[in-house]
Order: structure tokens, then sequence, then C-alpha cells
């Protein structure tokens, strides 16, 4: 049985591993043990030295494999998923997000953008015949404006009548020239609004109030109940979008790019642990001891039935007669 080749050894293993193929997974997945086993497995130092060791490295490569491959989105997608998806996000009575209302601080969102939409609204006002030239005609307008929202809407609407029965009785047809001026502002009025938006956040105050918004989205979604969070999700449907991703890997699976990043990933961990034993695996997370107990009262319990079968006596007949 020591031999390199050893027909007897091999149908030991055989017997062995066909009898444990044919025994129950609750033969061998105790509750209490396994979820003991799972909340040590899972604590701190153990998932630090997984991350740090092998997710954050897998990260980086599969990201320079991605890059060198220059894969798309859509490589990744095959066609009728795409299509699914599609009928996905298109859905009207999808996600609605209402629980993260009021998760921005409206204060500190009309600070930080209030300056870039004056820049662009004092701009249109310019080119407004008969206003943009006269001088100071720009900051008239934002004062203006500012004025009326002050006011409130009522008073707001009065007083914006009242100017415009003004302008009439001088034949200034402001509506014609606001009308026009907006024609010829509006097709460049979004790369305007992009560059003043652009200039804003790049200003020194503006850090502090993107972080105060940062933070208050965050303190909105850790206040919010999971169970919120997944019933919004629902209307996805989840279900349905989960579903997808089996069509999806099996499409990556049988390209050659993606059974190349496996490929790297497992070579990358037996090049880290592939040299080193279980127990000395084990005995590093700490799962040693719980884990041996486990296998020994499990396996005697899963290995008795083999050890009294008549095929097992029947190798040992053979090992014996040696």
């Amino acid at each position: 049985m020591g031999a390199q080749e050893s027909a007897l050894r091999r149908a030991g293993v055989e017997l062995a591993v066909d009898h444990l193929l044919g025994e129950p997974l609750s033969a061998f997945l105790d509750v209490e043990a396994v979820t003991s086993l799972l909340v040590s497995a899972l604590a701190r130092g153990n998932v630090e030295r997984v991350v740090e060791r092998h997710v954050l490295p897998g990260l980086a490569r599969v990201r320079g494999a991605l890059a060198r491959g220059n894969e798309r989105v859509g490589d990744a997608v095959p066609e009728a998923a795409r299509l699914r998806i599609d009928a996905l996000v298109t859905k009207r009575d999808g996600p609605r997000f209402a629980w993260l209302r009021g998760a921005l601080d409206r204060d500190k969102l009309r600070a930080l953008l209030s300056p870039a939409l004056q820049e662009v609204f004092v701009s249109f006002a310019g080119r407004v015949p008969g206003v943009g030239r006269e001088p100071g005609a720009a900051s008239a307008v934002g004062a203006a404006a500012g004025l009326v929202g002050r006011l409130g809407r009522g008073a707001g609407e009065r007083m914006l009548n009242l100017g415009k029965s003004v302008a009439d009785g001088l034949g200034v047809d402001i509506e014609a020239r606001l009308r026009e001026a907006a024609r010829d502002y509006s097709q460049g009025a979004v790369a305007s609004l992009q560059r003043a938006i652009a200039t804003r956040l790049a200003a020194p105050e503006a850090a502090a109030l993107i972080e105060g918004l940062a933070r208050s989205v965050l303190d909105q979604v850790l206040k919010t109940p999971i169970s919120t969070i997944l019933d919004d999700l629902d209307r996805l449907p989840l279900r349905e979008a989960i579903a997808l991703s089996a069509p999806i890997i099996e499409h990556d699976l049988a390209r050659e790019l993606w059974r190349t990043i496996v490929e790297a990933e497992v070579q990358a961990v037996l090049v880290l642990e592939g040299e080193r034993s279980v127990r000395e695996l084990l005995e590093e997370a700490g799962l040693l001891v719980q884990v041996r107990t486990h296998l020994i009262e499990r396996g005697d319990a899963t290995l008795r039935p083999l050890f009294a079968s008549p095929d097992f006596a029947a190798w040992i007949d053979r090992v014996l007669a040696l």
C-alpha cells in the first residue's frame, strides 16, 4: 500500500470518498458548531488579514487585467441580459429613494450652488436687449430677483406685472426680448452652467460645504432602517436583477479574459498559501481547536457506518492478506 501506485490504496480512498458523497449535508454541518466557527472566522484580525493579503491585491490585479483588455461594461453583458436590464431600468415603478429625502442640507446646498446659478442668470440678463447694456444692469437684475424672492410669490408677481405694464407703456416688449435672448443664450447655457459650477466647486470655501453635504447624506443613510432600503429596492425588482447574474457569469467565464482572471487569482492564492498546511492556516486564524474538534466529532458519526459496512470489511481483509 505504500507504493507510489497502489490499487488497494486507491480502492480504500474510493470507498471513503463514495461513502462521504452519499451522506446528507446535515451529517457534516451542526448548526451551533458551524455558527460558532463562522463567528470566530470573521473576527476582526482574520478579516483584516484576508483583506490585506488577498482582497486588495486581487482587486489591483483584476483592474490591471481589465485595463489591459480595454474591457467595457457592455462586453461583460450578453445581449439577452442587456434587454432584460433595459426593461428593469426603464420601469416607471422603480426605486423611489424617498428614504434619502432631507439628506442634503438645503442651506449648505444653496450656499454651494447659488453663486454659480447667479453668475449664469446675470450672464443671461446681460444678453437681454436694452437691459444688459445699461451700466449696473446685471447687478440690478440680481438685486431685483432677490427682492422678488424675499417679498413672496404673490407680491413678486404683482411687481412683475407692474413692471410689465410700465414697459408696455414705454413701447418695450419685454416678453419678446426675453424670448429672443433665451433662445440665443440656451445654445450655450449648459456649457456655461457647467463652467460656473466647476469654478464654484474649485473655490476654497466650497470644500467645507461639500464635506458637510456628504456628512448629511451619510447621517441620513445610517439612521435609515435597512428594511426601508430593501423594501424600496424591491421595486427594481430585486429578484429579477439578481437572476441576471447567472447568464452574465456564464457569458463572462466563456471568454478568455475572465477565465484568465480567475486562473490568475487562484494562482495568486496558491503562491501565498500553497505551501502552508491546513493546520498552519487554521492555527493562524485561531480556528484549529474548533475545526479539529468539530471534524473529529462529525467524522466519527459519519464514518461509523462505513467502518461497519461489508465493503470496508472486505477491503480490510485484502489489506491483511498482503
